[in-house]
């Protein structure tokens, strides 16, 4: 895709934010350089302790209607969902409904070499199958609507890229026969177990699986920046990303993500423990079940990010602070990771 040009905006703020300016203005300036000079629009928010101590967002959640960026809104998070189903994993567990040493084959019997890869492997990308989202045919696959069971034969017979327990090599596929297992071992759908383990014991009240024909005027439009202006994303339909990448969440939710399965509210202490464990090294750290585990300015950091069209995700959480950090978007770019290290030093210097 060829970089961006960005659309300078009037800047919309809600008066929620007016304090946050006061206390953190080191960091209010400089969201507002971001929404202004580079393609970030949408939701920069910070929790310390329990309590959010920074929030303020940018742009339109929807240019055509005027609707401002909240962090209320229900931003697309792409990949953030893995920590989700990495979570709801380990739930069924704990309820010893599986184990994460189980072979594939006990839930998807037919599945291609299922007896040789295991739970484990789906979910720290070391299973060596093919991620679908490198299909030649992409582009017209999002706009499918497959039942799981024909999303899954998109990827099950072509050639892996290795033996099951090789090195890590990303893969949407495990995720998505993940959300298969949870529906199997649970005996209910997908997002229906997940709502009732996962983000109802979380307190959660907007974030959730929210198919397309759902009408929800809360939840941003996606949009891609086009030479003067931006035109609307080419997003995909929810059946095609699912487990791999179909939640929808508010910032003022998921910035209390983290901090609430580290504080048990879903899990128990060997599960946390397993959730965040340095499972397999990936560039610059380790990448543990739905969550990459890192060291950043010699702090330990679990962290994920999600790229669709349309929409940008960065979540990470610092379990020696208790302090989280989300930046939402509904605009596609490339690297919000980059951002996410200038809002954290900004954060800090403002203290």
């Amino acid at each position: 895709m060829r970089k961006p040009y960005w659309l300078t905006l009037p800047l919309i703020l809600s008066s929620a934010f007016a304090q946050s300016n006061d206390s953190q203005p080191r960091l209010s300036q400089l969201v507002d350089r971001l929404f202004e000079t580079q393609q970030f629009m949408g939701t920069v928010i910070v929790a310390e302790k329990g309590k959010t101590t920074f929030e303020k967002s940018v742009g339109m959640a929807d240019l055509e209607q005027s609707i401002p960026n909240t962090s209320d809104t229900l931003y697309r998070v792409a990949s953030v969902t893995k920590s989700f189903v990495g979570v709801a994993i380990l739930k069924l567990q704990e309820e010893g409904k599986l184990k994460v040493s189980d072979p594939l084959s006990k839930y998807l019997p037919d599945y291609p070499n299922g007896a040789n890869i295991t739970l484990h492997q789906l979910l720290t990308h070391t299973s060596g199958i093919f991620n679908y989202f490198e299909r030649a045919d992409l582009a017209t696959l999002r706009t499918q609507r497959p039942t799981p069971q024909e999303l899954i034969q998109k990827f099950a017979n072509e050639p892996v890229d290795f033996a099951p327990g090789g090195p890590y090599r990303y893969s949407n596929s495990g995720y998505i026969l993940l959300g298969q297992v949870i529906e199997k071992a649970s005996g209910l759908p997908f997002e229906t177990y997940l709502q009732q383990k996962v983000l109802t014991p979380m307190g959660f009240q907007k974030t959730n699986f929210y198919r397309d024909e759902v009408q929800l005027p809360e939840r941003a439009q996606g949009y891609t920046p086009d030479g003067e202006g931006f035109q609307k994303a080419d997003v995909f339909n929810y059946e095609v990303v699912q487990a791999a990448g179909g939640l929808s969440a508010t910032p003022r939710e998921l910035v209390q993500w983290l901090p609430g399965i580290f504080g048990g509210k879903v899990l128990g202490p060997q599960s946390i423990q397993a959730f965040a464990s340095p499972h397999v090294p990936v560039a610059g750290g380790h990448y543990a079940y739905g969550v990459a585990v890192v060291k950043f300015l010699g702090k330990d950091q679990i962290t994920h990010s999600g790229e669709l069209p349309g929409g940008s995700s960065y979540m990470a959480y610092f379990p020696e602070d208790d302090l989280s950090v989300v930046l939402l978007s509904n605009v596609t770019r490339y690297d919000l990771s980059a951002l996410f290290s200038r809002v954290y030093l900004a954060y800090n210097r403002s203290q």
